[in-house]
């Protein structure tokens, strides 16, 4: 039969219908009986086919779906991990550039302080080189003005010469502020030399104090009396007295005990 050859059989459910009608009405009760027998088993067949069709489309619905929920998953993970990397990645960034100007403001601020320490270290040395030269001139002066003295002493003494002495005595007496001047420079050369002369001596006077200060710029005793405005023979006292209490010999002693004194310690 061409149904069944070309496997059409969903006709069958419209043919079996129409031959039992006809073999009905030609009085044959039995064929039209089988065919409708057939129909019912043709139906049910189509019926189970359109079952089966509507299951599998079923399936496939779900399976699509089901794979486009993956897909889906996939993406939605893929663009995680993008924002994920891009986040890391925007992170690094800016801790890169967070250590780069920390860098930059670091070495910055150690040059700044280097260069203040610089300037501040020139400033201490000149100031200290400006203070020596001070305190040099002033000994200079005082040798100069001391030789004068005993030059002009050594002439006849008249009024203009003993008015000319007088001032050269009066020029280099130290004062009292112009002592504190002497002990502001005196300290910045040597910051620490009266202070421990005191400590390891505290019977020392003011006036011996003075004396070893004196000592330190290897003055004589005609010098140190000039500027101080006393008599040669005060100094001469003054440094016997030292050297007593210092358990000190002869001058030199003194002189060498001055000058190796250290204010290191």
């Amino acid at each position: 039969m061409y149904i069944q050859h070309s496997k059409q059989t969903d006709r069958l459910v419209k043919l079996f219908p129409v031959m039992s009608k006809w073999y009905a009405a030609k009085k044959q009760a039995k064929l039209s009986a089988a065919y409708l027998h057939s129909t019912m088993i043709a139906i049910n067949a189509y019926n189970k086919k359109d079952s089966s069709l509507k299951l599998l489309r079923a399936n496939q619905k779900v399976e699509t779906k089901e794979r486009d929920l993956v897909v889906e998953k996939l993406n939605t993970l893929s663009q995680q991990k993008l924002t994920k990397r891009n986040f890391v990645i925007l992170l690094v960034g800016i801790l890169l550039v967070i250590s780069l100007l920390s860098f930059w403001f670091r070495n910055k601020y150690l040059l700044n302080k280097q260069q203040i320490r610089e300037l501040a270290l020139a400033n201490t040395k000149k100031a200290l080189i400006d203070t020596k030269s001070q305190l040099k001139n002033m000994a200079t002066r005082v040798r100069q003005d001391n030789n004068l003295i005993i030059e002009l002493q050594k002439q006849k003494i008249s009024k203009n010469t003993s008015i000319l002495l007088s001032k050269l005595k009066s020029k280099n007496i130290l004062t009292k502020d112009g002592w504190t001047q002497f002990q502001s420079l005196f300290k910045a050369i040597h910051p620490h030399f009266i202070s421990y002369i005191k400590a390891s001596n505290p019977n020392l006077s003011q006036a011996e104090i003075r004396c070893l200060c004196l000592e330190k710029f290897i003055l004589t005793n005609n010098e140190m009396g000039l500027l101080l405005g006393v008599l040669t023979n005060t100094i001469r006292v003054t440094k016997h007295r030292i050297r007593k209490k210092l358990n000190l010999q002869s001058q030199d002693d003194l002189g060498k005990f001055v000058q190796n004194f250290r204010t290191d310690k």
